[in-house]
């Protein structure tokens, strides 16, 4: 049954992995999507309003991923490349957005869950462009000069709130 949903997968796997990758992309979307929505919903509040803006435009875009594979309009692959080349993307972006790496609230971090996802959910083999992209972005990250810096620093109070909350 569930090798004719993931036909692209099923070969290697038994329904059992299967309905576990299946768990994992369910879950991360609710969670992912939750906290996109809270951190943007903070950063916006906070006058980091691009920030903000942009985790609610992922969040949409997890949840219109995950829309889209269960009425079986996006492959398993295609889900999995849809919730999580966008997540590299906005934790790039977002460094920026707020005051750069040391005032960023750790999204890089937030960024690592793309490789990792890709590989509980897709494997070893599929997975190493991912690990680096994420290498590529952090050295990037760490490269943004100063003068990209496009919003105020967020209080103290609110970057530690927005650390922790990843």
């Amino acid at each position: 049954m569930l090798k004719d949903i993931l036909p692209e997968i099923s070969e290697i796997d038994d329904d059992e992995i299967l309905s576990l990758r299946l768990a994992i992309g369910n879950y991360s979307t609710l969670i992912g999507a939750g906290i996109s929505i809270a951190g943007g919903t903070l950063y916006y509040i906070f006058e980091a309003k691009a920030a903000g803006v942009l985790w609610i435009a992922f969040a949409a875009i997890l949840i219109t991923g995950r829309w889209l594979f269960k009425n079986q309009k996006l492959s398993f692959h295609g889900w999995v490349y849809w919730s999580t080349l966008p997540l590299l993307g906005a934790s790039l972006i977002s460094i920026p957005l707020l005051g750069g790496l040391n005032h960023s609230n750790a999204v890089i971090i937030w960024a690592f869950m793309a490789p990792m996802l890709n590989l509980t959910m897709l494997g070893v083999r599929e997975s190493q462009n991912f690990f680096i992209a994420y290498f590529v972005s952090l050295i990037i990250a760490a490269m943004i000069p100063s003068q990209m810096v496009v919003q105020p620093f967020l209080p103290d109070s609110v970057e530690r709130l927005l650390f922790f909350s990843i």
